[in-house]
């Protein structure tokens, strides 16, 4: 008799931690939804010889940091010159 609530007490420890909600994990602070607004800016960081990139909208390009830990500003309120795309999420 002692066996058998010996092994209950087990599987009843061991059903309490298995019900224990696990952490959720942290939501991204890059998880950004941008407009379909399409009031293009080209990016870049002035002074860089870097190609600057164009974004839909300014948040497209703040997100666009985030993401990818970048520091791009806004150099012109429209594309880029010399096409290569325009990134729109």
């Amino acid at each position: 008799m002692r066996v058998a609530i010996a092994v209950l007490a087990v599987v009843l420890i061991i059903g309490l931690a298995q019900a224990v909600p696990a952490k959720e994990k942290p939501t991204s602070k890059c998880n950004t939804a941008c407009t379909d607004d399409y009031t293009p800016v080209c990016g870049g960081v002035k002074g860089s010889k870097d190609k600057p990139i164009s974004f839909g909208n300014e948040c497209v390009m703040q997100k666009y940091n985030c993401e990818n830990k970048k520091s791009l500003t806004v150099l012109s309120q429209n594309e880029c010159p010399g096409g290569g795309g325009v990134r729109l999420q």
